[in-house]
């Protein structure tokens, strides 16, 4: 591919930047905590995250009680899912 001098050079897509994607779905709905971090209610579909092992956390949304605690490995360009019925 030939740029001009002066155009920006491409942004690196996911697979580069060292990201993959988290789905997690619950039946009822969950609230999410990754990380430490409060992500909202389920379901959270394909939001982007860092490439590694990651602590899930799903809460009772009447409660606030956790209700499931897992670890997911996400890796570079693809999906995880977590489906918790």
């Amino acid at each position: 591919v030939i740029r001009p001098v002066d155009a920006p050079a491409p942004r690196p897509d996911a697979a580069a930047a060292g990201v993959g994607r988290l789905t997690i779905t619950a039946d009822p709905f969950a609230y999410i905590r990754v990380d430490g971090k409060d992500l909202g209610a389920t379901p959270l579909i394909k939001a982007q995250i860092a490439a590694g092992s990651h602590e899930v956390v799903l809460l009772w949304p009447d409660s606030g009680e956790v209700r499931v605690r897992r670890t997911v490995e996400v890796r570079v360009g693809q999906t995880t899912t977590l489906n918790v019925p």
